[in-house]
């Protein structure tokens, strides 16, 4: 009973050097751009917030201090903070 022996884990540096098949290697390729649309779609939404308010707030100028314009402000923040996130890809 004494030498039974013990199930050893694999680290994972050993499994990344390991040659991959092409299945593996299209699923990352995959993986991969779908991580770009989806940024690509976060920089298209925020341009868009940002872009829509300032042509609100052109277009209203007697906006300038009602609610309205306490909601433009806050979309057009929202837009910066989406941005912001989208270039540190939080």
């Amino acid at each position: 009973m004494a030498n039974q022996t013990k199930a050893t884990v694999e680290e994972p540096s050993t499994r990344a050097e390991r040659p991959m098949d092409i299945n593996t290697k299209l699923a990352f390729e995959r993986t991969n751009l779908a991580h770009e649309r989806t940024l690509m779609a976060w920089v298209r939404t925020a341009t868009a917030l940002i872009s829509h308010v300032t042509e609100l707030m052109k277009q209203h100028v007697e906006m300038r201090r009602s609610l309205a314009a306490w909601v433009a402000g806050l979309i057009s923040v929202l837009g910066l903070l989406a941005m912001v996130a989208v270039i540190f890809r939080l």
